[in-house]
């Protein structure tokens, strides 16, 4: 039979281990969650202007023989670099959720279930 540990028991060296980890990973999992939700609030509300990732001037449709150019709005670079970073701070925030979902992993204790009475 096991020992059941106290309250002023010491944690086992692996489980302690685990939770020292286990906090900083959903930290910073936490800290990236905020810093996307910050970055895209910044772009979506007008504060923050989007980096310049995409540029096109035109598009080439091919007609027939011949090549015909297509030019675009003026906005639509613009649309477009919203649409990426948006993009990228959903995937920032995604990695933080998982992040934090994996320090939670390690923070909980893992509960064995009780043995059957015979």
């Amino acid at each position: 039979m096991r020992p059941v540990r106290g309250q002023n028991d010491p944690a086992p060296q692996g489980e302690s281990m685990e939770k020292k980890v286990g906090y900083p990973v959903f930290m910073m999992g936490v800290a990236l969650v905020l810093y996307a939700l910050y970055a895209a609030h910044g772009v979506l509300s007008g504060l923050d202007e989007a980096p310049k990732i995409l540029s096109f001037t035109s598009i080439k449709l091919p007609m027939g023989g011949a090549q015909v150019d297509l030019p675009l709005p003026p906005d639509f670079n613009k649309m477009a670099n919203i649409f990426v970073y948006t993009l990228s701070c959903g995937f920032i925030s995604l990695t933080g959720w998982l992040l934090g979902l994996l320090g939670i992993g390690l923070i909980k204790s893992v509960k064995t279930a009780p043995e059957a009475k015979k």
